[in-house]
């Protein structure tokens, strides 16, 4: 298994320059990176290595996977990316987040991310979230989702992308929730379509997919509001499917713990 590191940054001076070139590096639809701005990332991260794989270069060099560029809606001077990039490391994925504003890294993270049979990045697996997760007075985080590909095959059922929330505190990143799921499938019934040649032929297999939002709650615990989890669930052939349920998540004074039935 190859590693990925992904980083994570923001830029005011640079979102200029990245809009004025050509050259976008992949992402989902509307966070594409010029390629400009991943060589100046590459530069002051001191990552010599790190090419676009769109464009022409070593190729032993560390190739750009996946990439996602958006503004902080709070300070237009700040850029926030993100790049998934290929290092050879056979334990998984690293992760750098990194905010940049007026062309300096202000604060940093690093961590990791694994990979298995049903996750492969490809160029939109990564896209960044600036929605409003204020989690205590002056406290606002942001979140990056990851996503990947994977087939419905003959298994129980699989995951969608997931969720990480960041925060900063003075020079540092710190991510406070880890890895949420934004949605589920499993069968309900398995047909003859797909994984049950000896079902009859008016007994098409049939999936039902969970869909989970996030939002803020007024209530605290240790001092950041508490999270509330709805789950949505639907079936493709259309019949009413059982209440998903909602979750809370309290803030145990490092992070939001992620209950096991989500």
């Amino acid at each position: 298994m190859k590693g990925l590191w992904v980083v994570l940054l923001g830029a005011g001076l640079l979102a200029a320059r990245c809009h004025a070139q050509d050259g976008a590096a992949g992402s989902q639809k509307g966070q594409s990176c010029q390629s400009v701005l991943i060589q100046s990332v590459s530069e002051q991260l001191e990552l010599r290595g790190l090419v676009d794989a769109g464009a022409d270069g070593d190729s032993g060099a560390s190739a750009v996977v996946a990439a996602a560029c958006k503004p902080n809606p709070e300070n237009r001077r700040q850029l926030y990316v993100a790049l998934a990039y290929d290092t050879g490391d056979q334990d998984g994925k690293r992760l750098l987040l990194a905010i940049v504003e007026g062309g300096h890294v202000v604060a940093d993270y690093r961590g990791e991310i694994y990979e298995d049979a049903t996750l492969t990045v490809q160029s939109d697996s990564l896209h960044i979230d600036t929605a409003r997760y204020v989690l205590a007075k002056g406290v606002r985080a942001f979140g990056l989702d990851v996503s990947g590909w994977a087939s419905p095959n003959c298994g129980d059922g699989g995951d969608g992308p997931s969720r990480s929330l960041y925060i900063r505190e003075g020079t540092h990143i710190r991510r406070v929730l880890a890895d949420m799921v934004l949605s589920s499938w499993r069968y309900v019934r398995e047909g003859n379509d797909r994984c049950n040649p000896s079902a009859p032929a008016d007994a098409p297999t049939v999936i039902e997919n969970t869909r989970y939002t996030l939002r803020v709650l007024p209530d605290t615990s240790h001092g950041f509001y508490d999270l509330q989890v709805t789950a949505t669930t639907s079936r493709d052939d259309g019949k009413s499917s059982e209440d998903g349920g909602r979750y809370v998540l309290k803030y145990d004074g490092k992070q939001y713990p992620v209950p096991n039935a989500l």
